[in-house]
């Protein structure tokens, strides 16, 4: 019977093997390409302001990613990026009222 971590590293063989399909371009780390029908696109990651991996997606070149990838990076670090919330607009309307 075969031990469990072969099946381990296998698993992370194929795994590194299909993260290497869509690599990074360049030395440029964060910043990928992608195939459509209306041809390549690019996109980007970065981390969030509470810490996630976050994507932008659906740029035509790699200047457009690559402004869009910097001004989010400095947004991201002057705190002008909201964090996602569940709250609805109507919680989100009361709550500015009693806080006016």
């Amino acid at each position: 019977m075969p031990h469990s971590g072969s099946v381990c590293c296998e698993n992370a063989f194929e795994n590194k093997r299909r993260s290497d399909e869509g690599a990074s371009l360049g030395s440029e780390r964060g910043i990928y390409a992608y195939d459509t029908a209306q041809g390549t696109r690019f996109y980007f990651k970065y981390r969030s302001a509470n810490g996630r991996s976050a994507t932008k997606r659906g740029f035509t070149s790699q200047r457009a990613e690559r402004r869009a990838r910097e001004q989010m990076i400095v947004a991201v670090s002057r705190g002008e990026v909201a964090l996602p919330s569940r709250e609805t607009f109507g919680e989100l309307y009361a709550r500015w009222l009693r806080e006016r």
